[in-house]
């Protein structure tokens, strides 16, 4: 007790120096200590001085030197961050357990302990009426207020499960002193002010949204799936929060496994769940949870498959966690993960996402922190993810210019603001504190947690500038970005990813080690880090390189890396961007992004790119003209002599002529003209913005082709587009070979020639332009098509045996037989399009990485209104399968859902797509397109955008 009294008074001179200067001030000390001495002996001491712990617990506290620490923390602590009064203290509670496993069943009375030091040193300075300590009061009074609050919290639940809890019979297994204790966790975890009410849904057509809760209690079994950053845990947490405080609705026990714990481990999933638990079991702890398992009384959470990184231990994961959930199928099993580590390897499991933060609660939010600008739609889009908006949030309310770029300089100002509460309490500088943490990241960036005395080991073993090393860890975990239970770890994987981000821009020489480079860009798991290195260059020509090695490599993260690169134009001052070479560097990156994504990335179809150069125009390029007037970006791209320079600056006042002359000749050079006018303000492209803007180039232009459906075809679409035509011609409709129909078109043109030589055109009464037909008749002879056996069967039945309704105009065999030739048309098309159309692409889709497949079709018959189901399933096979089967009803999501897991498991291949799909049969028949009857072809070209948007979002 002497030294901790000793430690009490160094706090109470070091906070209040003036007060008990001199010889009076001393007599007031002493007196100060005789009465904190006397306040000790009564109400802890006599107390708790005879437990068990009380000895271990009295010198951890002095050797830690635990009060001062937190009260300093406090002192420097931002009502906006996450860190809690609570999960400063528990930080030494688990410090001290950790040191002590014996004593965690004690957590409770430890932390009464602490309340009462604080209210004892409270008293004491509350009589003491000078500025200083009164600060301190105020900072020590919500210190014991906070502890007061989550101890009346759990006496409050636990007080009204009381009853229920005295009923049941849970073997060895001390229930009420478990559910208060995971309260304490939990709501640490769960901070209610910080939750927006979402829900989950199934990722299918006509999912429904629907309360988490709800899902699993139906289900038993549940994955919940989701993004960096998406609230997967707080969700998990929310769910333990509610099935505790609610125990005698529900009588489940919850039992969370940070799945980081697996990972680090050598043990198996069973040695974690009853090293969560045997601190309340009494006797055989191995019994008592085993009998809780019989009993069905236990909601299992496992948070974070994807923490598991070592692939052999994530199949051993799997294996144990089936295994049990086989032996004790009545119990409840809760799963989260990204989707860069779940391969779907539970088979009968829902996989469940949550919904996005709705725009509107964002806003209402803003508006009650005092924010009133209405955001644009991509910061809107940007906060849809919880995590970003929590951290954007607390750097909106004190920006001036209510401005954000990409969640790296999200993240940078967020780690900017901690460092700006947390300076006094560090003699670090803010590059070295991201260093330090950075350092810590890169190094162990396997590693998902750490015990308190690894992280003591690691940041002890640091050159760094400040001597004080207890403080410097004390200042490491309290900044604001770590969880502090039983390990500690990340309050999210996305702190770990852009502190390493930070240490490799800043120490690594990322832009030109290539080995380096190599291993981020190709490893999924550095791939956060690479799109938040994107956004820390310091230097224009160190993100070049960088960028332009990404799009190289990997045109998926190169659209990242964009969407979330640093302006360093902007960050220098560069205010003014007519001056002539900031216009010059916008065009330079427009002009590289969308040069090289065209000749690279879609080389066979780039004639169909403005400005439609052609491969014969073989002494020319793709040039770019452009200027900026009063914040709008006027440019074009022009085919101009390899001679000349790529990029052409026009100075505002002979803009109006220079177009003129571009109109002029543009068509002496191709055959379409395309300008472009931006306002850089209004669109959100103000800035280095080049590469951002040829990115949506790209996209206007795909969307464009893939709307006139220009893309080379498969026979199959051709043969198609001929019949739709042909159908319109009396003397050419019955006909069904391609040879004779060739034979009479040329004959027709060569009538019309006779009258005109010069023609290059002839279009029929029917609106059929016969040149063009005849080049489409010209391709398929040459390819040696049968036409007959190359388009979709029509109807087997007259008029007059339809009673009026179109569907009678096929029998079911004939439905049935339209059906299957339709969609394996449609696999041979797509297969075929997007290997010849996008050579260097096409591995990205997942519809491709799921080949080869079985597409199974369920044809429901109905007089008028019949229907297909369909979805795929692994094919063992060399190329993909269509089955057509009969049936009076579908498969439910349920049923078709474990199939398709089950045979890509049995193949240990992963699907990547596991939806199932509805149809109307009459919408092989009819097309919604007014002015062409070309189904198969629209449904092509929509697979193929959907393919396409995976890499490019919406287009």
């Amino acid at each position: 007790m002497v030294v901790i009294l000793s430690l009490m008074e160094n706090l109470l001179v070091e906070q209040l120096g003036n007060y008990f200067n001199g010889l009076i001030g001393k007599i007031k000390l002493r007196f100060v200590i005789k009465r904190l001495k006397n306040e000790v002996e009564v109400l802890i001491l006599k107390q708790y001085g005879d437990r068990e712990y009380y000895l271990d617990f009295d010198r951890f506290l002095i050797e830690q030197n635990v009060l001062e620490k937190i009260i300093k923390n406090f002192l420097n602590q931002d009502v906006l961050q996450s860190k809690t009064i609570n999960q400063s203290v528990d930080f030494y509670m688990n410090l001290f357990v950790e040191k002590y496993p014996k004593y965690k069943l004690y957590n409770i009375e430890l932390k009464k302990i602490i309340q009462k030091y604080f209210e004892i040193i409270f008293k004491q300075l509350n009589k003491i009426s000078t500025s200083e300590s009164q600060v301190l009061c105020r900072t020590i009074k919500e210190i014991v207020d906070g502890i007061e609050r989550q101890l009346q919290y759990l006496t409050d639940i636990v007080d009204d499960n009381n009853s229920l809890l005295k009923q049941i019979v849970s073997g060895n297994f001390r229930t009420r002193s478990y559910i208060e204790t995971l309260l304490t966790t939990s709501g640490d975890s769960f901070v209610q002010s910080d939750y927006f009410e979402r829900y989950l849904f199934q990722d299918t057509e006509g999912g429904k949204e629907r309360d988490s809760l709800d899902i699993l209690l139906q289900h038993h079994k549940v994955v919940l799936i989701g993004e960096a950053g998406f609230g997967k845990t707080f969700e998990t947490f929310k769910l333990i929060n509610q099935l505790c405080a609610k125990y005698s609705d529900y009588q489940l026990i919850p039992v969370y496994v940070p799945l980081i714990e697996y990972e680090d481990g050598l043990v198996t999933l069973f040695d974690i769940i009853q090293s969560k638990m045997a601190p309340f079991c009494e006797g055989n702890s191995k019994e008592a949870i085993n009998q809780l398992f019989v009993n069905n009384k236990l909601a299992m959470f496992f948070d974070g498959i994807d923490d598991i990184i070592d692939e052999k231990k994530r199949l051993k994961f799997f294996s144990e966690a089936n295994q049990l959930m086989t032996q004790y199928n009545q119990n409840f099993f809760f799963f989260t993960t990204r989707n860069n580590r779940y391969k779907h390897e539970f088979g009968e499991e829902k996989s469940f996402r949550l919904t996005n933060l709705v725009d509107s609660i964002i806003q209402r939010d803003l508006i009650r922190l005092g924010w009133y600008s209405n955001l644009p739609p991509s910061y809107l889009k940007l906060f849809r993810n919880p995590l970003l908006y929590k951290i954007g949030k607390t750097i909106l309310v004190d920006r001036q210019n209510k401005e954000l770029l990409n969640r790296t300089q999200i993240f940078t100002e967020y780690f900017e603001k901690n460092y700006r509460y947390k300076n006094s309490y560090s003699e670090l500088s803010l590059h070295e504190t991201l260093n330090l943490f950075g350092k810590f990241s890169y190094e162990n960036f396997n590693q998902s947690s750490f015990t308190y005395s690894e992280v003591d080991k690691i940041i002890s073993a640091y050159p760094v500038s400040t001597p004080n090393k207890r403080n410097l860890i004390d200042y490491f975990i309290n900044f604001g970005i770590f969880d502090t239970s039983d390990r500690i770890t990340f309050s999210h994987k996305l702190f770990r990813e852009f502190t390493a981000a930070y240490y490799i821009t800043n120490n690594l020489m990322i832009s030109s080690d290539t080995e380096l480079l190599e291993k981020l860009i190709y490893n999924e798991e550095w791939q956060e880090v690479v799109v938040f290195i994107s956004g820390l260059f310091s230097t224009i020509n160190e993100q070049d390189n960088f960028l332009d090695f990404v799009l190289q490599h990997n045109l998926p993260l190169y659209i990242e890396c964009v969407n979330s690169k640093n302006d360093l134009l902007r960050n220098n001052g560069i205010t003014d961007f007519s001056i002539e070479n900031h216009v010059e560097r916008i065009l330079s990156e427009i002009h590289k992004t969308y040069s090289f994504i065209i000749e690279n990335y879609f080389h066979p179809i780039s004639e169909q790119f403005e400005p439609f150069i052609t491969e014969n125009q073989v002494d020319s390029k793709i040039g770019i003209t452009g200027s900026i007037v009063e914040n709008s970006l006027y440019y074009w791209f022009d085919i101009v002599d390899k001679s000349v320079p790529d990029v052409k600056v026009v100075s505002s006042n002979l803009l109006s002529q220079v177009r003129q002359e571009y109109q002029a000749t543009i068509f002496l050079k191709t055959t379409r003209m395309v300008q472009h006018s931006t306002n850089l303000e209004l669109s959100g492209f103000i800035g280095d913005s080049g590469r951002k803007i040829a990115v949506e180039l790209i996209k206007s232009n795909l969307k464009d082709i893939l709307e006139k459906q220009s893309l080379p075809a498969s026979n199959y679409i051709l043969c198609e587009l001929l019949k739709e035509t042909i159908d319109r011609l009396s003397w050419l409709k019955d006909i069904d070979e391609i040879s004779l129909m060739s034979k009479e078109v040329r004959k027709r043109i060569d009538e019309a020639l006779e009258d005109c030589p010069e023609v290059l055109s002839y279009t029929t009464s029917e609106g059929v332009e016969l040149f063009s037909l005849n080049k489409l008749l010209s391709i398929l002879l040459h390819s040696g098509v049968d036409y007959r056996s190359s388009i979709i069967p029509g109807r087997d039945r007259e008029y007059s045996e339809s009673n009026g309704l179109t569907m009678n105009l096929y029998s079911t065999k004939r439905k049935i037989e339209i059906v299957e030739t339709f969609f394996n048309f449609a696999e041979v098309s797509y297969l075929e399009m997007v290997k010849y159309n996008f050579p260097k692409i096409y591995r990205y889709f997942s519809k491709f990485q799921d080949m080869p497949y079985k597409l199974l079709i369920t044809y429901k018959d109905d007089e008028s209104n019949p229907w297909i189901g369909y979805y795929h399933v692994a094919y063992s096979g060399d190329k993909n399968l269509v089955e057509v089967s009969h049936s009076d009803s579908f498969k439910n999501y349920e049923g078709a859902y474990d199939e398709i897991i089950q045979s890509y498991n049995l193949l240990n291949r992963v699907p990547k797509d596991i939806s199932t799909h509805e149809s109307a049969f009459s919408n092989l028949l009819f097309s919604r397109n007014i002015s062409k009857n070309t189904l198969l072809s629209d449904y092509v070209h929509k697979e193929i955008k959907n393919s396409l948007e995976e890499i490019f979002g919406k287009i």
